[in-house]
C-alpha cells in the first residue's frame, strides 16, 4: 500500500506539502471550496444551503430564439460608421494614415480557360482526391466561390497560377470532361470551358503564399463552433421550420438546442463575455456532436437538479453521460435512487469545492499528482482523461460511506495502483474532511 504523510488544516486555498513514494516531495496548490474556509466537520452528503431562484431576466439572452423572417441585419453604412467613429477605427486612422491604397490594385475578376491555368502546388495543401470526390457529390453550384489566381510574369509570357481553389476548379474540370455543363457549355474540348476566377497580378510567390494564408485564416476570424452552431440550428428553425431539412446536422442541431431551452439552457458564443456567468449559460455546444437526445436530456436534467443558478461547466457534459451510461438499471432521474445519487454527488460538488467548474480544477491537480506517485519516472500527461472527475467523484462519494452500487465501477480501477486511488492523492486534510 502506498502511503504518505498526513498534514494539518490550513485556511482556504491550502498549500500543502506531501511525501510522495519513491520521489522527492513535491509542493503544490489544492483549490478547496471558497464557501468553507475552515475543515469543519459536516455531511458532505447534504447541502444545507437554499439555492436562490432563478429570475428569468437573469438568464442570458437567447440569440438562436428566431422565427423565419426574423433576421438580424445592418447596413454596411452602419457597419462603417460605427467602426469608423469608435475607439478602434480613430486608432487605426493614426496607425494607416501615410498607408496609399489603390483601387485599381484591387483583385478583379476573370473566366479564364481552363487549359492556361497552372496550380502552385508549393503555395497550396496538396491535392486530395477524397474531397474532389466529396464535392462532386455534394456539389451545390449556388455555393461554388471565385478560384483565386496569381498572374506573374514568367520570361516574356504571363501565366496564371490557382493559389486558393484548387480543387473547385478541378471540379470545374471534371464536371465539362464528363459533360455535365452541357448545353450551357458547348465545346468540343472540355480544357474550353472557364474558369470564374480573381485574379491578382504580382512579381512573385511570396505574396501568393500570403493570400493563400490570409484567405486561409491570417486575414479572418477564427470560426467558434457557436458559429457554425448558429447556423444549424436557424437552418431548420428559421429556414425549414414546416419541412425535413436537407442535411442531418440541421435537423439534430435545432433538436439537441429545443431541449436545452426547455431546461433553461442557453448556448451562448464563447466570446459572449456578457452572459457567459449567467445562470444556464452553455459555451461548449461543441461537446454535443456524438450525443443523443437522450444524453442531451440526462445533462441537462442534471444541471437543473443541481445548477440551475449557474452557467454549465464542460465537466457536467460528458463526465456526467459517463456516468448515465454506468448506471445498471434505471436511467431514469424519475427513479427516487437515482436521483437521490444524482442530487448527493452534486452536494459533494458544492461542500467539497463548490462548483463543477472548480471540480475540474481539482481533477487536473489530482490526477497528475496521483499518475507521479503512482507511476514515478514515468511522464506526467498534460491533462486527466475524459472520466478522471467521475472517478474522482465517485471516490469521494464511497469514502465517504455512499451506498449507491446500481452502477458499474470497473473504470474506477484505472485511476488505483496497488490499492493507492486518486482519491489518496488529495492532500490529507481533504481527505479527512471527506472521510468525516
Amino acid at each position: 500500500m502506498l502511503t504518505f504523510k498526513s498534514q494539518t488544516p490550513k485556511l482556504v486555498p491550502i498549500t500543502a506539502t506531501v511525501k510522495a513514494p519513491k520521489k522527492t516531495a513535491t509542493k503544490r496548490v489544492v483549490p478547496y471550496n471558497t464557501a468553507y474556509n475552515t475543515m469543519s466537520a459536516i455531511d458532505v452528503f447534504v447541502y444545507d444551503v437554499e439555492a436562490d431562484q432563478v429570475d428569468p431576466s437573469d438568464r442570458p439572452e437567447n440569440a438562436l430564439d428566431k422565427k423565419p423572417g426574423d433576421h438580424d441585419g445592418k447596413t454596411l453604412e452602419n457597419l462603417v460608421n460605427e467602426f469608423t467613429d469608435g475607439p478602434a477605427g480613430k486608432l487605426t486612422l493614426k496607425q494607416v494614415k501615410n498607408k496609399i491604397v489603390s483601387w485599381d490594385a484591387l483583385p478583379n475578376y476573370k473566366e479564364i480557360p481552363l487549359s492556361e491555368l497552372w496550380s502552385a502546388l508549393s503555395v497550396q495543401r496538396p491535392v486530395a482526391h477524397k474531397h474532389v470526390k466529396d464535392i462532386l457529390v455534394g456539389y451545390d453550384e449556388k455555393k461554388v466561390q471565385y478560384v483565386n489566381v496569381l498572374k506573374i510574369k514568367i520570361g516574356t509570357k504571363y501565366a496564371y497560377y490557382v493559389i486558393d481553389g484548387q480543387h473547385t476548379a478541378i471540379t470545374y474540370g471534371v464536371w465539362a470532361k464528363w459533360g455535365f455543363f452541357a448545353p450551357t457549355v458547348l465545346s468540343e474540348n472540355w480544357l474550353d470551358v472557364k474558369i470564374k476566377c480573381q485574379v491578382v497580378e504580382f512579381d512573385n510567390f511570396t505574396f501568393a503564399r500570403e493570400h493563400f494564408l490570409g484567405i486561409n485564416g491570417d486575414d479572418k476570424l477564427k470560426l467558434a463552433y457557436f458559429d457554425k452552431w448558429k447556423n444549424y440550428v436557424l437552418a431548420k428553425r428559421q429556414d425549414s421550420p414546416d419541412e425535413i431539412c436537407s442535411e442531418d446536422k440541421y435537423e439534430d442541431a435545432y433538436a439537441q438546442q429545443v431541449i436545452m431551452e426547455s431546461y433553461n439552457i442557453i448556448p451562448i458564443h464563447e466570446k459572449d463575455d456578457i452572459n457567459s456567468g449567467k445562470p444556464g449559460a452553455f459555451k461548449r455546444v461543441d461537446l454535443l456532436k456524438d450525443l443523443s437526445e437522450e444524453e442531451v436530456h440526462w445533462f441537462c436534467a442534471v444541471h437543473q437538479l443541481n445548477w440551475d443558478d449557474r452557467s454549465v461547466d464542460s465537466v457536467e457534459v460528458l463526465p456526467m453521460v459517463n456516468l448515465r451510461h454506468k448506471l445498471k438499471g434505471s436511467k431514469s432521474l424519475t427513479s427516487a435512487p437515482v436521483k437521490d445519487f444524482v442530487v448527493t454527488l452534486g452536494n459533494i460538488i458544492k461542500n467539497v469545492v463548490g462548483s463543477p467548474a472548480k471540480l475540474r480544477t481539482l481533477t487536473d491537480v489530482t490526477y497528475k499528482e496521483w499518475f507521479r506517485n503512482a507511476y514515478p519516472g514515468e511522464k506526467t500527461p498534460a491533462s486527466y482523461p475524459p472520466d478522471a472527475p467521475l472517478a474522482l467523484l465517485l471516490y469521494m462519494y464511497y469514502e465517504h460511506g455512499g451506498t449507491f452500487n446500481s452502477i458499474s465501477k470497473m473504470f474506477m480501477d484505472d485511476y488505483s495502483e496497488q490499492g493507492y486511488t486518486i482519491f489518496h492523492a488529495l492532500d490529507q486534510t481533504l481527505q479527512d474532511f471527506i472521510k468525516v
